[in-house]
C-alpha cells in the first residue's frame, strides 16, 4: 500500500477497514496531518528537508503508559508513514498493541545517516 497524505479519502477508507470494530485510540486524515506537521518540525531541526526522501516514520499517535490497575490490552492504531519527493506516503496502517514511549519513531534514520556520512565522506 502506497497512499499519498494528501488524499484524505483513501487514507480515511484504508484508516475504517483497519479500525472496522474499535471504538477507542482511533485516527483519521486530519490526525495523521497534525501528526506530519509534528514530524517535519522535528526532522526540520536535525536534517534539510532534501534529506528526508525516503525515511520513515512509525506513528502512535496514542502512545502512553497506562497504569497497572489497567483492565485489558490497550490498543491503538499505528500508522507507518514514507517520505516521498515532495509527500508524505502511508505505507502501512495495523492496530495493536498501544506503545509506551514516543508518538514518533523513525525507522530507517540509522541508515540515512550512514549515507548522508558516506556522502559526505566522498565530497570532502
Amino acid at each position: 500500500m502506497r497512499i499519498n497524505t494528501n488524499n484524505t479519502a483513501a487514507i480515511n477508507t484504508t484508516l475504517d477497514a483497519v479500525q472496522h470494530r474499535a471504538r477507542a485510540r482511533t485516527i483519521d486524515a486530519a490526525d495523521l496531518a497534525e501528526a506530519i506537521e509534528e514530524i517535519e518540525t522535528k526532522l526540520s531541526q536535525i536534517l534539510h528537508k532534501k534529506d528526508w526522501r525516503g525515511l520513515n516514520v512509525w506513528v502512535d499517535i496514542h502512545a502512553q503508559s497506562f497504569p497497572g490497575s489497567y483492565r485489558g490490552i490497550p490498543e491503538s492504531t499505528k500508522v507507518v508513514l514514507q517520505r516521498g519527493a515532495n509527500d508524505w506516503f502511508l505505507i502501512e496502517a495495523t492496530r495493536g498493541r498501544c506503545g509506551s514511549g514516543s508518538p514518533y519513531y523513525p525507522q530507517n534514520l540509522d541508515s540515512k545517516a550512514a549515507e548522508l556520512a558516506e556522502f559526505a565522506a566522498a565530497n570532502f
